[in-house]
Formats: structure tokens, C-alpha cells, sequence
């Protein structure tokens, strides 16, 4: 039995951290605001202590968030290892907007913080407690790596409750687990690929066993590989936003009511999921006219996340890819397209992406 505890990160997770760059980030982040309530303090700020104190009873539900990054030598493929030397403090960080804040303050400080790279020594997540909102409100800002979504919830999941009642409890001690030695890494992953041709056997022999129209199901999944690499090899038409990008960001914020939106699934069908992408269609029609572009004209293309799950577990982050149909001008017909677009895409399981096509093992 080993000593030792480590994850190694699936193909599609360890993609997303080899392709990160300086300037093209691989994290995402929400913000949430809140009334201060009991958090507030007399001056008007938030009291982080108590934050960081909810935070921390939550942890013990979301142990990946105190893992880090170890490399396997030679292979060089990221597997992850408790951090002994977490520090709550580091993570969950406090400052305060321009007072009195608002939403343009907001975007500007929440954009500031997206464009920084998360570090990589360290658990990929930081959360900040955005205090100095008019109103007397505060912001989390989470900030994750999208690697991290296999491992299961994420901390706003955890933290929020629907009852206002709800108590946090005390945090329990953490131990963290021994980690492997690089000689380690470097052996299991040795035994673990003298074994992949057998389990490449026993998973094919379960395919064709468990899998009816086995050959219908084999020429699908040939033509959505085909279809991909055809994405990649197809010329993109050049657009303001198809050139190299710089490290900072900027942040817009759209509100819509959920009720509008669920309005608007009734009468005109479709999901949740589809009525954000055909707005986001929209915005990007729009940003392209103000550039003097003629949308009417592109073929663009957007590869968008989907939350893989089995049952109602989070096994990570996939992608589907969309032409997103910005030459369409009537909002209506667009929703229409989208839904149409993303109703085949969900006769395919799984999304489109790394895993989907080359399967978790590697020869």
C-alpha cells in the first residue's frame, strides 16, 4: 500500500494548464454581491475575519481547493498533491473600491483581478472580498482554475445556503496527506502505462459488449473527429477578435432577471443555456458592426464550456463548438438557430474536446 496520496489530472485538465500562457488565461471567474448585514462593520467595511472564517469551516467539502500543482519527471503531466503549507489568508483576500462604489468601479476592479495569472506554487483559486459597494453591499470575486471543475463543487456552491438561518459550523482540522517523492511519480507512471494496452483492451471489449449499434456509434464519434479537425485546418476570417490578445481584460455586466429568461423559455423553447449564448451572439454582432465589420458576411466560431456530469457529479469541463450565427439580425430567429445548433451537439456524448476524441489514456 502506498505512503504517499496524489490525483493525476485527466488529459482534458492537464490540456488546459499546458495551454496557458501569460497573456491567455485559463481560469474563470464570478462575482457575486451581497448585503453586508451581520459582515459589516461600523466604518462601512466588511469583517474578513468572519469571511475567511466561513470559508474555512466550508473547506473540509471542497478538499481539491487545498491541493497544488506537482509535475510527473520526464512525462511532465500534472498530478495534484496536498499543499503543506496552505494558507487560508493568502486566498482569501480583502480591498476596497473607490467609495462610494459602483458598478462601474466594480467592473474595473473585478477586470484588474481576472487579468492576473493565478499561481501556480499554490491551490489554483483565490476569492476577494470586495468591500466599499454604494448601499452598503460587498463582492466576492472567485477566481478558479478551470482544471479544478473534475474535482467536484466550487466554493460559492458550498458557501451559499437558501436558508438565511443557516449556521457555519467550526472548521475541522486539516492533515495533509503525505506527498510522492519525484522517483515516485516517476514509477507509477511508468506501471501505469505498461498497463494501458490491457485496459485499452478490456475498454473496448466493454464498448462493444455494452454499446448497442457499436458500429453507428463508432462512424459518430469518426465524423465529430473529423469535424473538429476540420475546425482546426478551416481558415478563420480575421475579425477584431480573432488576433493575439494582451494579458489585461476588461469586464461588462448584463443583468437579466431569471424570470425573464425562464419567460422567454416557455414561449419560444430552448434552455437557459441557449438564450446566453444567442445574447452573447447579439453582443458580438453588435461589437463587430462598431468595428465596421459586416457580420452578415462571417463564419464565427466559439468553442463553449460545458459542465461534464455523471448523474448529478461534476466530472469536469468539456466544449462545444458553435457557429454562432451573428449574420442573424432578429433576435427570435437567432435563439431559434442557437437552439437548433446546441439540440444536435447534445445528441453527442460527450462534447467535443481533448478527452471526448482521444479517451483518458494516452499510448
Amino acid at each position: 500500500m502506498a505512503r504517499y496520496t496524489y490525483e493525476r489530472l485527466s488529459n482534458e485538465s492537464a490540456a488546459l494548464i499546458q495551454l496557458e500562457t501569460s497573456r491567455q488565461f485559463a481560469h474563470t471567474s464570478v462575482i457575486a454581491v451581497f448585503e453586508a448585514g451581520p459582515l459589516g462593520r461600523s466604518d462601512g467595511g466588511v469583517n474578513i475575519a468572519a469571511v475567511r472564517s466561513a470559508i474555512e469551516s466550508r473547506l473540509a467539502q471542497l478538499s481539491h481547493y487545498r491541493r497544488k500543482l506537482r509535475r510527473i519527471p520526464l512525462e511532465n503531466h500534472p498530478v495534484w498533491v496536498d499543499d503543506h503549507e496552505f494558507n487560508l489568508e493568502y486566498h482569501v483576500r480583502h480591498t476596497s473600491l473607490p467609495r462610494p462604489g459602483g458598478p462601474a468601479e466594480l467592473r474595473q476592479v473585478g477586470a484588474r483581478v481576472h487579468s492576473q495569472r493565478l499561481d501556480r506554487s499554490r491551490p489554483l483559486w483565490e476569492c476577494w472580498v470586495l468591500e466599499g459597494l454604494e448601499g452598503g453591499r460587498f463582492a466576492l470575486l472567485v477566481k478558479t482554475h478551470l482544471s479544478m471543475a473534475e474535482a467536484g463543487a466550487d466554493l460559492l456552491e458550498v458557501l451559499l445556503s437558501k436558508d438565511p438561518a443557516d449556521l457555519f459550523s467550526a472548521a475541522r482540522p486539516f492533515v495533509a496527506r503525505p506527498m510522492p517523492s519525484a522517483a515516485e511519480l516517476a514509477r507509477d507512471e511508468l506501471l501505469r502505462q505498461m498497463r494501458l494496452p490491457r485496459q485499452a483492451l478490456r475498454r473496448a471489449k466493454r464498448f462493444f459488449r455494452e454499446t448497442e449499434h457499436a458500429g453507428e456509434e463508432i462512424q459518430r464519434r469518426a465524423r465529430r473527429a473529423a469535424k473538429l479537425l476540420g475546425y482546426s485546418i478551416r481558415r478563420l476570417q480575421e475579425t477584431p477578435l480573432t488576433g493575439p490578445i494582451g494579458p489585461h481584460r476588461r469586464s461588462e455586466f448584463l443583468a437579466i432577471s431569471l424570470e425573464e429568461a425562464k419567460t422567454v423559455r416557455r414561449e419560444l423553447g430552448g434552455t437557459i443555456h441557449d438564450i446566453v449564448i444567442a445574447t452573447i451572439t447579439g453582443a458580438v454582432a453588435r461589437y463587430l458592426r462598431a468595428h465596421h465589420m459586416n457580420p452578415s458576411t462571417l463564419d464565427f466560431r466559439a468553442a463553449v464550456p460545458v459542465s461534464l456530469r455523471s448523474g448529478t457529479r461534476r466530472q469536469g469541463v468539456g466544449e462545444w463548438h458553435i457557429d454562432l450565427p451573428v449574420w442573424e439580425a432578429d433576435p427570435v430567429r437567432r435563439l431559434e438557430r442557437v437552439r437548433e445548433h446546441t439540440a444536435a451537439l447534445g445528441k453527442e456524448s460527450p462534447p467535443l474536446g481533448a478527452a471526448a476524441l482521444a479517451g483518458e489514456e494516452r499510448w
